[in-house]
């Protein structure tokens, strides 16, 4: 598992998440969202443009974060760099049978008892990518399970944290906040690919954007008018919320990669390859948005963040029911519920909150996991335990 040691997300002091692409180089007034510590911003042209603390890195951002989006910041994935050299060169050699095993245990490559007349070894989906051999649609297809796949396991280490009050729950808290911001930005930008000729030269050029690609292009003419004399941009396509597309794009066809001046993200292909291309960025599929993005491009909390948040307002409500039960015991006052209105244990128990709190509990759920679980506090759940046990007492005498 590769562990970033690149920060790239402070907080504003409303708490906001702010990405290093959104502020200028050098010193700000953003904050470590891990320690709190002052950041400043680094924007080379060598390095990947990170935040770094003003002082000393927190320990947190030392250990490093595990907040990459899988196929996007990287295509080699988990495999070592011989395993990805032999993998390389597969369809060349054959795979090696000192790599075969560990290429197939990482999901690379697999036997097929139907290839040709005796059965063979071929590339899976994921081998194909990081071969470059992949469709774009294909990929987004392998891509988006894995991505919203580790969304689920941030989610539930930030539940296990807090179940487990470990130390480290804060710190899994903000990886999850971070992850999901990087959702969120690949939905809100746009894929758009462009046929762009300069003094009767053509190129191509992929690139996202948040905004609409004419205005996007006003810029790009601009960039260009300082390299060329005449300019002409034809959009070829456009794909909504498919931004998460265009690094793979990039590697896939990296060696057809030209630099116009500092300018990249163009390509120069020749007139088969330049169709051949464009046919295959025209079969990518309509985005559909789910209701899990839906809220992620809407900036709402995951679930499991709104239950941690349902406890532990319970628990502040309860604690501010005691201090007022105290306060009116000291002037006096009558604690507790009017005569006649006690609710019985038996009506108690049949709420269906206390049957799931029951539930929870017959399956081995802690006490402060079966909270998280229903939504309720801790305090509500032991209430329902402490019922429960007196009912059985009196059953069993």
């Amino acid at each position: 598992m590769r562990m970033w040691q690149w920060l790239e997300y402070g907080i504003d002091p409303d708490g906001n998440l702010i990405s290093v692409n959104r502020v200028r180089r050098g010193k700000t007034d953003l904050k470590c969202p891990y320690c709190q510590g002052n950041l400043t911003s680094k924007k080379g042209e060598v390095k990947a443009h990170h935040f770094a603390h003003t002082d000393t890195t927190c320990r947190a951002v030392s250990a490093g974060r595990d907040v990459e989006l899988p196929l996007f910041d990287r295509f080699n994935l988990h495999l070592t760099p011989k395993e990805y050299a032999a993998l390389l060169q597969f369809e060349k050699k054959g795979v090696d049978s000192k790599y075969r095993f560990l290429l197939e245990a990482k999901d690379t490559i697999v036997y097929n008892p139907h290839k040709g007349s005796y059965g063979g070894w071929e590339l899976t989906k994921l081998g194909k990518v990081i071969c470059r051999k992949l469709s774009m649609n294909l990929f987004a297809q392998v891509q988006e399970p894995l991505m919203y796949g580790k969304l689920s396991d941030l989610e539930m280490r930030v539940r296990l944290a807090y179940e487990e009050e470990s130390v480290d729950y804060s710190d899994v808290l903000i990886d999850l906040k971070i992850y999901r911001d990087r959702i969120r930005s690949a939905l809100a930008n746009h894929l758009y690919y462009l046929k762009v000729t300069v003094d009767g030269e053509e190129f191509y050029k992929i690139g996202v954007t948040g905004r609409t690609v004419p205005e996007r292009i006003i810029e790009i003419n601009s960039d260009l008018k300082g390299h060329f004399e005449t300019v002409s941009i034809e959009i070829l396509g456009t794909w909504l919320h498919r931004s998460n597309l265009e690094r793979y794009f990039i590697y896939k066809y990296e060696r057809y990669l030209y630099h116009i001046g500092t300018h990249s993200e163009y390509f120069k292909f020749d007139d088969k390859l330049s169709k051949s291309v464009l046919r295959e960025l025209r079969r990518i599929e309509v985005k559909e948005i789910s209701s899990v993005e839906r809220d992620l491009l809407n900036r709402l909390p995951s679930q499991v963040e709104c239950k941690i948040e349902a406890v532990e307002r319970s628990q502040q409500r309860r604690k501010a029911i005691k201090v007022g039960m105290e306060r009116a015991k000291q002037w006096g006052g009558h604690v507790g519920r009017p005569s006649g209105s006690k609710t019985t244990d038996d009506n108690f128990l049949a709420k269906p909150s206390s049957v799931a709190i029951l539930n929870a509990l017959a399956q081995g759920l802690s006490i402060r996991a079966t909270a998280v679980a229903v939504g309720v506090s801790p305090a509500t759940v032991q209430k329902v335990k402490a019922a429960s046990s007196e009912k059985d007492t009196q059953h069993a005498s």
